[in-house]
């Protein structure tokens, strides 16, 4: 009857603590979704007596405890009211009772002893020093009763304790690497480890090693507010911090929250497990900031006071001649501003003549291509024509000879057979020897042919950027005197403001971007209508919308296969690229390569429609050139005025944004757009 009543005792006592565990570990796997599925036994209420039902109990148990990491009981116990004393010596209990105990159950005991420990200990535990005996009290409801001294092989610890309290700073804790000396020490223990004898003396050390961090962390966080304080005095408003994992333009007052977030976060910092390695850098990069601000404003000062005396040494001599140096200037001052005014009037009759030689030369060139081209394709058809009358002359002589040799072997076949066969093996041998030399300057021409052509690409491009430079810097001139000349008009509205403050207020109201662009496509179309009228029919389905909707697609089609080319092509960064379209190569400049490459905004778009235009204007005066149809190049024609059009209000946008470059690149690719306007006006 007694052994029965203790078995139920037994029996209660364990279904008592299995439900206590059960209400932490539900608390880890609703936490952390640790994905094993709830205990059936542990839900209900009712205690079963089978053997069975615990044992499948605490297998559940043992399941959960693989799943569970010290860093995840850590934080439950620390950020919950389920870190009591009652339940921490039931999962201290579990673990300490396990037959077969592996190394995440030496993390757990480490911090579930520490944390027992800190929660029972009474308040002079943080101002006192806490002796061995001091932890075995406080620790025997769990551990029991132990030895009277601390094991021989974990001595070392009290030496490490030694150097943490003259430790002043986290980064000199660091540096000697006490904490890795520790913990080397403890996972080489072994089985040692969960000996109550050294579990008390390891759960002191861990609490001791707290309590400094604490103290040093605290140590640190003052020296790093102290440090932002003494830089904010003077006049530092922002730090880089990218070494310590921070932004490079930190703000003060955003480095004095995170000191405060991290004073929260290390209240319990030893047992947190935290890296310390982003405090210690940002308090040396701090100190450093503020050592070389002191350098700087001690040099500062030392220059100061150089150059006060030299200036006060200088005043006096310098008084006696100002009287008349100052007319000297105001001499000097009349001659140069009469110097600037004629080199700024010659700078600009320069220019302007720069401009037009520059567009002459273009001109010119580009003429000179055509003809080269054009010459290029009448030798071919020569070469071609030649080839094939020699080809026709020597058929002709071959099926003459022939002939003749027939003849020959008709009437003197039995006396001259040996050499009609002689003379007929030496045309054959002379033939063949004919061919081979035609074949072989064949080849040589056509490899001649190819390295002029590469030759001829490779001077076109460096033509090209050098252009493109010229352009560039003559457009940016006249860009920034316009800009001058337009700031130079804002100022007179400004002052006709008070007569008419609505009508001013309304003109000054910036225009958003799609504004600017709405505007900037209605005046295109009206100014390519308004200059050669809507396009002709084309075809007899066609009406006055079928040529700028022809041109249109024309145009998407050029800017995808342009768009296809230059992402397979991949030119390097500021190159330019020569695409070919069928017959068309087409050279584009370095910003339009750019554009097409990794352009995302308005003004890409609008230059990505440009070229393309361009190109479906290059091939409708080609066509028109050689078979005399003006219909295409007259839609081609209409649609190009109007992408000049819209690249002209982009520039107008670019210029009230202040974007030089943009408005500098849109205005290059508008002149060459309208050179090949001008050039297919001619034709129409």
């Amino acid at each position: 009857m007694a052994s029965a009543t203790h078995q139920l005792t037994e029996l209660a006592g364990q279904w008592r603590d299995a439900r206590r565990l059960y209400v932490l570990y539900g608390a880890l796997q609703q936490k952390f979704d640790l994905g094993v599925p709830p205990c059936p036994e542990l839900e209900s209420p009712i205690n079963r007596a089978e053997p069975e039902a615990m044992e499948r109990v605490w297998n559940w148990f043992k399941q959960m405890d693989e799943r569970v990491h010290v860093h995840q009981l850590r934080q439950l116990l620390q950020t919950t009211r389920l870190g009591t004393e009652e339940n921490l010596r039931v999962m201290i209990a579990r673990h300490l009772e396990k037959e077969s105990k592996v190394d995440a159950d030496r993390d757990k005991v480490d911090f579930l002893l520490v944390q027992y420990l800190g929660a029972v200990a009474p308040p002079g535990f943080y101002d006192k020093p806490v002796s061995f005996e001091d932890c075995a009290a406080t620790l025997e409801p769990v551990i029991g009763e132990v030895g009277m001294h601390t094991p021989k092989w974990l001595e070392p610890l009290d030496q490490c304790l030694i150097e943490i309290e003259h430790c002043q700073s986290i980064r000199e804790l660091l540096s000697k690497g006490i904490l890795d000396e520790t913990r080397l020490l403890k996972v080489s223990s072994g089985e040692m480890y969960f000996g109550p004898t050294a579990l008390v003396a390891i759960t002191r050390f861990n609490f001791l090693a707290r309590r400094g961090f604490v103290r040093m962390i605290a140590a640190d966080l003052h020296a790093i507010r102290t440090t932002l304080r003494d830089l904010e005095v003077n006049g530092v408003a922002a730090i880089d911090c990218s070494k310590a994992g921070l932004s490079d333009k930190e703000t003060i007052e955003h480095l004095r929250s995170i000191c405060h977030e991290w004073k929260k976060a290390f209240h319990a910092a030893y047992a947190a497990g935290q890296s310390f390695k982003q405090l210690v850098d940002v308090r040396t990069i701090v100190e450093d900031r503020l050592n070389q601000v002191l350098a700087e404003k001690l040099q500062r000062e030392e220059q100061e006071k150089a150059h006060a005396a030299a200036a006060e040494q200088t005043r006096k001599a310098m008084e006696e001649k100002a009287r008349l140096e100052a007319e000297e200037i105001a001499r000097r001052d009349a001659e140069k501003q009469a110097r600037l005014d004629a080199e700024a009037h010659a700078k600009r009759e320069l220019e302007e003549r720069e401009r037009h030689e520059s567009q002459a030369k273009r001109e010119a060139e580009e003429r000179e291509r055509l003809a080269a081209e054009e010459s290029a394709r009448q030798q071919a058809e020569e070469r071609a024509r030649k080839e094939a009358e020699e080809a026709e002359r020597q058929r002709q002589e071959r099926e003459w000879l022939e002939a003749d040799a027939k003849a020959k072997r008709e009437n003197e076949e039995a006396e001259h057979l040996d050499a009609y066969e002689r003379a007929i093996r030496d045309a054959e041998e002379k033939d063949k020897h004919q061919a081979e030399e035609k074949a072989r300057r064949a080849r040589e021409a056509e490899e001649q042919a190819k390295r002029d052509t590469e030759e001829k690409v490779r001077r076109e491009e460096e033509d090209c950027k050098r252009k493109e430079k010229e352009e560039y810097e003559a457009e940016f001139a006249r860009l920034e005197a316009e800009e001058n000349e337009r700031k130079g008009a804002e100022a007179k509205p400004a002052q006709e403001s008070e007569q008419a403050p609505k009508i001013t207020a309304e003109a000054a109201r910036p225009k958003t971007q799609e504004e600017l662009e709405l505007e900037a496509y209605e005046a295109a179309i009206k100014a390519a209508e308004a200059q050669i009228g809507p396009p002709a029919p084309v075809g007899a389905g066609g009406g006055a919308a079928a040529a700028p909707a022809l041109a249109t697609r024309e145009i998407d089609s050029y800017r995808t296969q342009i768009q296809e080319q230059i992402t397979t092509l991949a030119p390097r960064q500021g190159g330019v690229a020569t695409i070919v379209i069928g017959p068309l190569k087409l050279l584009l400049s370095s910003w339009e390569v750019t554009a097409f490459a990794t352009g995302a905004d308005v003004t890409a778009d609008v230059l990505r429609r440009a070229v393309a235009a361009r190109a479906v204007l290059l091939t409708a005066i080609d066509q028109s050139k050689y078979s005399g149809n003006t219909e295409p190049l007259r839609a081609a024609l209409w649609q190009a005025q109007v992408e000049a059009e819209k690249i002209q209000a982009q520039i107008a946008v670019a210029k009230a944004m202040n974007d030089i470059d943009a408005a500098c690149n849109l205005a290059a690719t508008t002149k060459r757009l309208m050179a090949l306007v001008d050039e297919a006006g001619k034709l129409k």
